[in-house]
């Protein structure tokens, strides 16, 4: 199906990430999109999302930086730190410092990114500057976004400087409210307006 998406006049495919169990049985984000690159000409490829604080940063920088060369910049990022009891287990992590990690990994990798090289000193990430190869195909300004479902999200992701993608996961009022506080502590934060959100639904 995902195949048919370009020749039926679709703007993009995503991906999903997810372990252990049989929901979507694709454990491996970058894998599919890379195959999806091959396959499509014109369509963006995105991440909904690649769970950072089950990866290596360093690792995750290379890989995006390789898909976007594979895809001709055609990559939209989505990252997240993930929800799954389950697969935290799995990974032998626990779910009590994903946040703060999520916040050390994705500013490692979006800086590396822009910069070309990834270099971090924090409580979980610690890199020794490193070059990022290939190097970055173009900037990830505007086409990076974070799955964001709770409140305590919403100055996350202002600060990172990404966009929100929103999963529908309770009343569309509160999501509202939560978008609204968003953009002005974006424009606090960077000067300019934040990028619309990305909106992720089900049928």
């Amino acid at each position: 199906f995902a195949c048919m998406a370009e020749p039926l006049g679709f703007d993009s495919v995503w991906g999903v990430e997810h372990h252990f169990t049989d929901y979507t049985m694709c454990p491996d984000v970058f894998q599919f999109l890379a195959y999806m690159a091959g396959k499509t000409e014109k369509i963006q490829i995105g991440s909904m999302v690649c769970v950072l604080p089950w990866h290596d940063p360093l690792r995750v920088a290379e890989e995006i930086s390789q898909l976007d060369h594979l895809s001709d910049g055609r990559l939209i990022l989505g990252i997240g730190r993930g929800a799954g009891k389950v697969e935290f287990d799995g990974f032998r992590q626990s779910m009590e410092d994903s946040r703060p990690r999520f916040v050390e990994y994705a500013e490692m990798v979006l800086e590396g990114l822009e910069a070309g090289y990834c270099e971090y000193d924090g409580k979980f990430a610690q890199q020794p500057r490193v070059p990022i190869r290939p190097e970055p195909f173009k900037s990830f300004k505007g086409r990076t976004f974070a799955a964001a479902v709770s409140p305590e999200s919403v100055p996350i992701m202002a600060k990172l400087g990404v966009g929100l993608l929103i999963i529908p996961q309770k009343p569309w009022e509160h999501v509202e409210k939560e978008v609204g506080e968003y953009r002005k502590q974006f424009i606090k934060v960077h000067g300019h307006d934040a990028p619309p959100p990305i909106v992720a639904g089900w049928t």
